[in-house]
């Protein structure tokens, strides 16, 4: 099915997804193409790869970043040269395509079995055109440049909305996390449902917080998170936190991770950091859970 940016569903048969992205990147409308999560081992040691146009000395090229587990490569090619490198692209064993336009997005999820399933959606940046410079000012998915009430709680931002010298390193932290979320959800998979999350062993709850924070009040999306941990203590001062938030659909709960049963199976279990066997457990319950 092809989901049209209002929404609706249109029962069309599917078009191929390599060629509406081969279209889009020689649009004037192109701005960003995403690759992530791949659909099988030993294909690839890429984990994620970014394409985007870029102008260097007044002409205009593709920029193709590939992403491994220890660095980043970055290519630009004319458009002729571009069409080769994308499909040597589009033939990797990537799981998530996410294609970003000025006037729709394109979510493609590719399932272990190859089959194809691909959603259109209205498009998801604001950009009326492509930002074209070549080294750009580094994007965070929570900005620092404005006032957010969630970063002021925890200290991280001050009254005036700036991130505070001392914090800067959490900061970095919270939005590298918030870019792995990226990566790992298609969000127009939930535009029409609830997001169900478990943060295994989430201790004080930073980026507990941080996705509930990014995923229902910046993406608008209805999202039940639930954080569990063995101690009481940290429990409280989370559930103090949230109240003084004022923020529903986020819950804390003091059990092992081992023993918790929740009330809906989640659709995304995080952990992050966790000790002893918690690793271990987390990954079981998830695996368990059906996550």
């Amino acid at each position: 099915m092809v989901q049209n940016p209002t929404g609706s569903q249109d029962s069309t048969p599917q078009e191929d997804h390599k060629a509406a992205i081969r279209n889009a990147i020689s649009e004037d409308s192109f701005l960003r193409l995403t690759f992530s999560g791949k659909v099988r081992a030993g294909t690839t040691a890429l984990i994620k790869a970014v394409v985007r146009p870029i102008q260097i000395k007044q002409q205009k090229l593709i920029q193709f970043t590939y992403f491994d587990a220890k660095q980043d490569n970055t290519k630009n090619h004319s458009a002729h040269e571009s069409i080769e490198e994308l499909d040597e692209l589009l033939d990797l064993a990537f799981g998530n395509i996410h294609l970003q336009t000025t006037t729709h997005d394109l979510h493609v999820r590719i399932t272990k079995k190859l089959k194809v399933l691909m959603k259109k959606a209205a498009p998801s940046r604001q950009e009326q055109t492509p930002d074209l410079q070549h080294n750009r000012v580094k994007r965070h998915p929570i900005p620092a440049s404005t006032p957010d009430s969630f970063l002021q709680g925890i200290g991280i931002m001050d009254h005036l909305g700036t991130v505070k010298p001392t914090r800067q390193d959490k900061f970095r932290q919270i939005n590298e996390f918030l870019k792995q979320l990226e990566q790992t959800l298609s969000f127009a998979d939930y535009k029409d449902k609830t997001l169900h999350m478990i943060d295994c062993g989430c201790g004080n709850a930073y980026l507990t917080f941080a996705a509930y924070h990014y995923l229902k009040h910046i993406h608008k999306l209805e999202t039940e998170l639930t954080g569990i941990d063995s101690n009481p203590e940290v429990i409280e001062n989370c559930i103090n936190l949230r109240n003084d938030l004022g923020w529903q659909g986020l819950n804390f709960v003091v059990t092992s991770i081992a023993n918790y049963v929740p009330p809906t199976p989640p659709d995304l279990v995080l952990s992050l950091h966790a000790c002893d066997t918690a690793t271990d457990d987390a990954l079981a319950q998830g695996v368990r859970w059906g996550s």
